[in-house]
């Protein structure tokens, strides 16, 4: 597992919740790094890079926890939130 990293300066908006996804899920670097890919696929296609993927695991401002998943082209990050898993920010540069 990788150490925490600095905690973001803004709290982000909710993209959308993902009630299908256990917090749990983004503890665990392959398991936040599939749940990323899976993601990036629905909504540009495809995903690849999951070997090289970068993961680090965020405190956000409010003090909840979270997960930043670098793939490929594509970067997620996710927010937890009263059991629920949060899609806070996606972008992807082809």
């Amino acid at each position: 597992m990788t150490a925490n990293a600095p905690a973001p300066t803004a709290t982000p908006k909710v993209i959308r919740v993902l009630p299908e996804i256990s917090p749990q899920a983004l503890l665990d670097r392959e398991s936040a790094v599939q749940l990323a890919c899976e993601l990036l696929k629905n909504e540009y296609g495809y995903c690849y890079g999951q070997s090289t993927a970068l993961y680090t695991l965020v405190t956000f401002p409010s003090g909840q926890t979270g997960a930043f998943i670098a793939v490929g082209d594509g970067q997620i990050l996710l927010r937890t939130r009263d059991d629920q898993v949060e899609l806070v920010d996606r972008r992807f540069s082809p």
